[in-house]
């Protein structure tokens, strides 16, 4: 009995030890997991292959002097000059010229492509309303649910009245506004529920400039393109006290943003908005194109005395007086994100960016290249330019006349060609379309 007791014994302990054992090692399985999970693959495949047509970059900006380039994804489609990239919760949505895809940036170093959704023809800009996207094409739009994020659904398909093309779109609420390819036909769409349902149309003046919600949703105010430094300054003024802000809709190919304080246009002093330097200057004795910041503020409400004007211009004859003054052709370093993935078959892949640095040559003609995109943010302007610069640009209202407008940084990206930008609290997402010598 003594010795069958013993054995008995002798195989509890055994059987104890070995579920310790196993228990000890799965935790320590779990563990390792855990970390490879969090942390991006140690070895990068070296590779020459550029797969991407189209890239995605994520730029650091919790300092706003030095931003850096902490990560970037090939993407496996072309982008084409309409596309665009906007931020809706922890997620990036970007059109290319039949897909939208989908990154989640709650991590902004180790951004993660999810999915793409493809359409039946090429599409354009994409806009965020609450639980929806609204994603443009040539002559109709579709509104997708997002209310899953890494799952996009196509809710509805519209057409304009008559077929009529598509340039532009802005949305604010519930509505949705859609400027004819005629430049003078505005539709505005309810798209409450995520079906679109026209709710009037207005027919805009040849010369309109800007155009203003009123307070009585749908219905709008167009402002005609200012004859006078004196007449623009007045008829904008009731917009900008009132923060009803603008519509993101221009007639002409210049760029118009506005938050609830500010507008920002960039051909109120000259169409040719590109950087030019000292020698096209003098050439062509043009005043260099940049953006002008308008603002509007009640200096003295009891006697109701206003003040409405520029609030600070951004131009490269101010800003880079230093790099005007130089002669010939100049080099800068043209740093890659050390996080670089490429999309294949629907998954992200780490690659080795080779070369991590690469030395551009810039032209003697332009320095920074054309503005194609801009946000306002606060009283900052974050700024991208054909040439491949990121620029934040800093800027006070016109009350405060003490501090001076300032170029905080201006930074090379990783390409050439940026087309859109979307700003998040600490970091700021760009999308690029690659010309072949750099994909």
């Amino acid at each position: 009995m003594k010795k069958g007791a013993a054995l008995s014994l002798f195989l509890r302990f055994n059987l104890m030890f070995l579920v310790l054992l196993n228990s000890g090692c799965s935790l320590r399985v779990l563990e390792q997991h855990q970390n490879k999970a969090l942390e991006p693959p140690q070895k990068p495949v070296p590779t020459h292959t550029k797969t991407g047509e189209s890239l995605f970059t994520v730029i650091e900006i919790e300092d706003l002097e030095y931003p850096t380039l902490a990560a970037s994804i090939r993407l496996p489609h072309r982008a084409n000059p309409n596309n665009t990239v906007v931020l809706a919760a922890e997620y990036a949505y970007i059109t290319s010229e039949k897909h939208l895809h989908v990154i989640d940036v709650s991590i902004p170093q180790l951004p993660s492509y999810e999915t793409t959704l493809a359409f039946p023809d090429k599409v354009g800009e994409v806009l965020v309303s609450g639980n929806h996207l609204v994603v443009g094409s040539h002559q109709k739009f579709y509104i997708v649910d997002i209310s899953v994020p890494v799952q996009p659904v196509i809710q509805s398909t519209t057409h304009l009245p008559n077929r009529n093309g598509i340039k532009d779109m802005d949305v604010r609420g519930a509505y949705l506004y859609v400027l004819g390819e005629d430049n003078y036909s505005l539709y505005i769409f309810s798209i409450k529920f995520g079906h679109a349902q026209l709710d009037r149309n207005y027919k805009l003046a040849k010369r309109w400039w800007v155009l203003s919600p009123k307070t009585e949703h749908p219905q709008i105010k167009a402002f005609l393109f200012p004859s006078s430094l004196r007449a623009l300054t007045s008829s904008i003024r009731t917009p900008l006290l009132e923060q009803r802000g603008f519509l993101q809709l221009h007639p002409s190919d210049g760029i118009s943003r506005s938050s609830n304080e500010f507008l920002v246009s960039n051909d109120l002093r000259s169409k040719a908005n590109d950087l030019p330097n000292k020698w096209e200057i003098q050439r062509n004795k043009k005043t260099p194109g940049g953006l002008v910041i308008m603002d509007a503020c009640w200096l003295d409400k009891v006697k109701r005395k206003i003040r409405t004007g520029m609030a600070a211009i951004y131009s490269i004859k101010q800003e880079y007086r230093g790099l005007l003054s130089e002669k010939g052709k100049k080099t800068f370093n043209r740093q890659k994100p050390r996080i670089t993935h490429t999309v294949v078959d629907g998954k992200m892949r780490q690659i080795a960016p080779d070369p991590l640095m690469e030395t551009v040559d810039i032209d003697n003609k332009t320095l920074t290249g054309r503005i194609t995109d801009f946000q306002i943010s606060g009283n900052l302007l974050h700024i991208i330019s054909a040439k491949g610069f990121y620029t934040i640009f800093r800027f006070f209202n016109i009350e405060d006349m003490i501090n001076r407008p300032k170029v905080l940084s201006t930074t090379p990206l990783q390409a050439s060609s940026p087309i859109s930008i979307a700003i998040g609290k600490y970091y700021t997402c760009v999308l690029t379309t690659l010309p072949k010598k750099e994909r």
